[in-house]
């Protein structure tokens, strides 16, 4: 409806108006218009990439990140982990970043969206159930790429405990 309106209004000469109805179209799904409709005209064009950064610009918030950990018990059932991510323009992506363990290089994978600000990731199962822990950080970027959220960081990764490291089988003290 947007691009109609916007060539519309560029025939007749109303390039304002075709701003605008351009801005809107932009701020309805602001991470998916990254590039003008085909239909656009070359003046079209223009007004959309300045429009496009006006309403990047707008984006003064970074995202909000809310996650609670799950229980070890039922992470080790479903492997799942879920996030809430909102943000005033709109959410770019979401990253899990994990690692099976204390030690190594942290894998990532895109949190897919399941409904509206709502994320989730699939754990791979064979190697969850054999870790003593999972440690991971989430980092959730917003459409204008200016800002980023994060809950846990690779330094202060959040952690979920699955077993207790063995008990040596000494007994102290008593003859």
């Amino acid at each position: 409806v947007y691009t109609y309106l916007a060539n519309a209004y560029m025939a007749i000469g109303r390039v304002k108006a075709a701003t605008l109805s351009i801005m809107e179209m932009i701020r309805a799904a602001p991470c998916r218009m990254t590039s003008p409709p085909a239909a656009f005209s070359s003046r079209s064009r223009k007004i959309f990439a300045k429009a496009r950064r006006q309403v990047m610009q707008e984006d003064s918030e970074a995202p909000v990140l809310t996650h609670v950990p799950p229980a070890a018990t039922l992470l080790l059932r479903t492997g799942i982990l879920r996030v809430k991510v909102t943000d005033d323009v709109g959410v770019r992506h979401v990253t899990l970043h994990y690692r099976f363990g204390e030690k190594g290089v942290f894998g990532e994978v895109d949190m897919q969206r399941v409904a509206p600000n709502r994320y989730r990731a699939k754990l791979p199962m064979a190697q969850l159930k054999r870790a003593p822990r999972l440690e991971y950080y989430i980092k959730a970027t917003e459409c204008a790429n200016r800002h980023v959220a994060k809950q846990g960081n690779e330094r202060q990764p959040l952690q979920i405990v699955f077993k207790q490291a063995p008990v040596s089988g000494k007994v102290l003290g008593g003859g």
